[in-house]
Order: C-alpha cells, then structure tokens, then sequence
C-alpha cells in the first residue's frame, strides 16, 4: 500500500533554554508504507553562506541536500544526506534514548569522523488519520554526561 501525497508543510525547530529557532514552509512528499507508517521527503534548502551572501546574487548555491523522515506513532528517524557539506541522522523513540549523528559529506577526503550524540525523546506526538497533519517531538541532546540543550521539533503537514 504505497501512496504518493504532494503537499505543503510547515517544519520548526526551537530550542527550549537556547536562543535558537528556525522554521522552513516549503512542499513535500508524504509516503505512506502502511497503516501507520510514512515517509516525508523535502528538499534542504541551500542557506547562504557568509562568503556567498555578499556575492553575486546570481552565482551558484551550493547544492540542496534531501530530508526525509521515516515516521510511526513509536518512532521517528531524520537524515539529510547530500548537500555536499553536513549530514546527519536522528532517531528518536518516546521515552527512551536515541541516537544523533553527524558528519561531513566530503566524498573526496575520504571517510570522514562522525559525531555521535545521545537524545532522550520526552514526547513523540503524531496525529490526524487516515493521514498525518502534525508530528512533534520534545527531546533532550546530551554529550556523554552533559546536557546540550532541550529542543522541539514540530512539523505540520497541510492536506
């Protein structure tokens, strides 16, 4: 039972005790594998960076990487892979710690290190039926034994 949905979404992530936020509005690709799996695929965007803002506006960007969250009501992965710059990978699961990953894309270096982050998902919400419209995820990043900030990730889906 595989279905294709093409549709606009909402994505955000802010953080709980940091001065961080971000939030893209953009369309993506909704893949439903089963009853209550799916696949959401968007592009990354290309943000500028310092040395390219200030550049001829009509110069190339680099590449946009592929996002894509593999999700349940149990459990979320998130990967972006393929910008040519940074990947990584995040597997969350309600109350319990996941893993998060990072790395550079740099094919031509050789294998690169990886970083490796734990996270302790304390809520995992997904809703709307038959089709999801909203998934949120409330977690904590650690570094071994120190704590590296509590985060939201909230991600609307617009049927």
């Amino acid at each position: 039972m595989l279905t294709h949905h093409r549709c606009p979404v909402s994505i955000s992530l802010v953080a709980k005790d940091l001065p961080l936020w971000s939030a893209v509005d953009t369309y993506a690709t909704l893949c439903q594998q089963d009853r209550d799996r799916f696949h959401l695929r968007l592009k990354h965007p290309s943000f500028p960076t310092p040395e390219t803002a200030l550049a001829d506006p009509w110069a190339a960007h680099p590449p946009a990487g592929m996002l894509w969250l593999e999700f349940s009501s149990q459990r979320v992965l998130l990967t972006l892979q393929g910008r040519g710059q940074l990947g990584y990978r995040h597997h969350w699961a309600n109350g319990v710690y996941g893993t998060s990953r990072y790395w550079l894309d740099a094919p031509h270096q050789g294998p690169q290190p990886v970083i490796a982050l734990r996270n302790f998902t304390r809520q995992l919400v997904v809703s709307g039926y038959p089709l999801p419209d909203r998934l949120q995820i409330d977690y904590e990043l650690w570094s071994g034994q120190m704590p590296l900030g509590q985060y939201i990730l909230h991600l609307d889906i617009h049927h």
